[in-house]
Order: C-alpha cells, then sequence, then structure tokens
C-alpha cells in the first residue's frame, strides 16, 4: 500500500503543477481587460468545480475512484488542446470551466484514496501529505510558468498524459473499507459538515486573492511576471510543506478546532498588509492556509461514515471551492466601491465565530 500512496502522491502533484501554471497564466493574458471582466474566469472555475466536487464525490463512491480520476485527466487533455489553439478571452473561459472539472476529479480522488489508504485516525495526516504534494507542484507550475510562458500547451499536454498512463497503475481503494454498515446519505450532509464546508467557503476568498486579484494587481503596478510568480510560489510551498505537520499534530491532540480558529486568525490579520511586504505576508497567509486546509478536511471525515467518505468530501468541497466563485463577485463588489483587502480580512475573522459555533453542534 505504500507504493499506492506514493502514487496518489505523484498524481496530485501533477494536479498542482497543472493548476499552478494556469494560475499565472490566465492573469497574465488577461491583464489589458477591465478590470471587473478578469473575475469572470475566476467565478466560472469557482462554480464549475464546487459542483463537480460534488459530482466526484458522490460517483466516486459509486463507481470506484480510479475511474473518476482517469476522467479528470481526459477532460485535461481537451483543455490542453484548446489552449494551444488560442488564448483568446472565450478560449479561456472554457479553458478554466475544463480546469474545474479535471481538478474536481483528479484532486477529489487522489485525497480520498489516501484517506481510504491511511485510514480514519489518520486523515489529517493523510489529508496534509496529499495537499503538500498538491501545492508543492501549485508553486513549481508558477514557477515555471513564468518561465516557459511559451511552451504552455505542450508542457500541460505532456503532464497530461503522462498522469493519464500512470492512473492505469492505480488499485480501486473503495474496496479497502470493511465496513458492512450502508449508512444513509443524509448522514453526508449534517449541520456541523454543512458548517466546516462554509468556513472552506470563506477559506478559499484568501486563495481566490492569489488566484487572480493579486497576481493581476502587482501585473499592473509594472511587477515582472518573474516576480507575481515568486510571490505565488511562496505562498502556496509555505501552505503545502506545512499542512503534513499541522495535520498529524491535530490528529495527536485532537485539537482541530484549536488550528482552525489560529489559522484564520492568522489569514484575516495578515492579508491587508499583503501589499506592503508581498514576501513576507505570503509566507504568513500561507502558514494561515496550513493550519485550516487539512483540519478542515480532516473534520469532515471525523464526522461522517466510512462508506460515506467520497460523498461527504464532495459536498464540502463543494460549497469550499465555490468559494472562487463567491469570491469572484465579492471582488467585483470591491473594485466597484473601492474597498481594499481589508473586506477579505473581516470575512475570515467572522469565520471564527462560526467555527465556535459548529463545534457545540
Amino acid at each position: 500500500m505504500k507504493g499506492q500512496f506514493l502514487l496518489f502522491t505523484i498524481l496530485v502533484t501533477f494536479t498542482g503543477i497543472y493548476l499552478g501554471f494556469l494560475r499565472i497564466i490566465v492573469p497574465y493574458a488577461q491583464e489589458s481587460l477591465e478590470s471587473t471582466l478578469i473575475f469572470i474566469p475566476l467565478i466560472i472555475f469557482g462554480f464549475v468545480k464546487g459542483s463537480f466536487n460534488f459530482i466526484a464525490g458522490r460517483f466516486s463512491d459509486v463507481l470506484g475512484r480510479k475511474r473518476i480520476l482517469m476522467y479528470g485527466w481526459i477532460v485535461a487533455i481537451f483543455s490542453d488542446l484548446l489552449l494551444f489553439l488560442s488564448k483568446t478571452f472565450i478560449i479561456l473561459l472554457i479553458v478554466m470551466s475544463l480546469l474545474a472539472i479535471n481538478q474536481a476529479f483528479t484532486w477529489t480522488t487522489t485525497v480520498t484514496s489516501q484517506i481510504d489508504i491511511g485510514g480514519k485516525r489518520k486523515a489529517g495526516l493523510s489529508t496534509g501529505i496529499n495537499e503538500m504534494s498538491g501545492y508543492i507542484g501549485v508553486a513549481l507550475g508558477s514557477a515555471l510558468a513564468s518561465i516557459m510562458y511559451g511552451l504552455t500547451s505542450l508542457f500541460l499536454l505532456f503532464i497530461s498524459a503522462l498522469a493519464l498512463m500512470m492512473t492505469f497503475s492505480a488499485i480501486e481503494t473503495r474496496h479497502l473499507i470493511r465496513s458492512r454498515e450502508d449508512p444513509p446519505i443524509k448522514e453526508a450532509i449534517n449541520l456541523p459538515i454543512l458548517g466546516l464546508s462554509i468556513a472552506g467557503l470563506t477559506e478559499k476568498f484568501v486563495d481566490a486573492a492569489y488566484f487572480l486579484l493579486i497576481p493581476f494587481y502587482l501585473i499592473s503596478k509594472g511587477y515582472t511576471l518573474f516576480f507575481v510568480g515568486e510571490v505565488v510560489s511562496i505562498y502556496a510551498l509555505v501552505w503545502a510543506i506545512s499542512q503534513p505537520l499541522f495535520g498529524y499534530v491535530a490528529d495527536l491532540s485532537e485539537k482541530r478546532v484549536l488550528f482552525l480558529l489560529v489559522g484564520f486568525v492568522i489569514m484575516g490579520v495578515g492579508i491587508p498588509f499583503l501589499l506592503i511586504n508581498p514576501i513576507l505576508i505570503s509566507i504568513f497567509e500561507g502558514i494561515g492556509m496550513g493550519l485550516v486546509y487539512p483540519n478542515l478536511i480532516a473534520g469532515v471525515n471525523d464526522r461522517v461514515h466510512e462508506k460515506l467518505r467520497g460523498t461527504a468530501l464532495g459536498v464540502y468541497r463543494l460549497l469550499r471551492d465555490s468559494g472562487y466563485g463567491v469570491a469572484g463577485i465579492v471582488f467585483i463588489i470591491m473594485d466597484k466601491f473601492s474597498f481594499d483587502l481589508y473586506s477579505i480580512a473581516i470575512i475570515e475573522l467572522v469565520t471564527i465565530v462560526l467555527i465556535l459555533f459548529i463545534t457545540k453542534a
């Protein structure tokens, strides 16, 4: 099983590289657009990914994790071919939709598979390793995109084809769940899980800022594409590396809620000052995300039967990644009324109240 766990780790790294490339390429390709239009791809990405997260989670419980994972990389190949043909605004919207489906199918199934292998008691560690690997991929993809912009389509096509071939070697981990119980699907949609899912949605406001708002702002201020890639990469790398540690310690200490509260405080306090020192604050934001990210997923896993793991994580990821879409709409409002990053800080700090409430449920 160690070999299979490693295989899923490599596959989610490819998923991250794919996302990292497009997190740099899309803002750069749109720099001449009106400020409100640049958020449209983010809104599409968020709502499409959120919806397909639920589809991926539910059908991974019914059809199996491996099949959904393969579908995700087939979708990626179509996306790469479109990007090779053109980088017009309409094509970018289609590519973002396909990217969202790819991310939903591949990331949902790899994290679910690794929790299947690691077991329920090590959910934080398994999730931390999965997310660390994926966001190391994001950091690597962001860095590479700033260097090899002209070769984007060919490189992504190579990554997609390689990942698809490697998926054939993966086992179906759904069969590792030995319970004979058949719990009703409503158990995957309870108040604590919905509360954690909404907390995940608000956490995405910070990541959405790094997805488009901050890169676009830095580019518009004359910063080089290399510097923008460096800022996004540092944030993603710190986030990635810290996750296994915070997930594992939370597993041992059984104080997952404390990790969530501290993480949201760090993100809320730090984000308003990001434009003063992008590198330094990106390190703090990465630490905050590292505290929150694996423990929200593990918190959902703590509250659901193993046979409904895929469905429950699909519900969580449906709301969490819809946060990209909600954030995009909020960013348009912020732009129209000249709000700043303090608005995001308020949202993150209000989430603390939500977490305190749901932990009493």
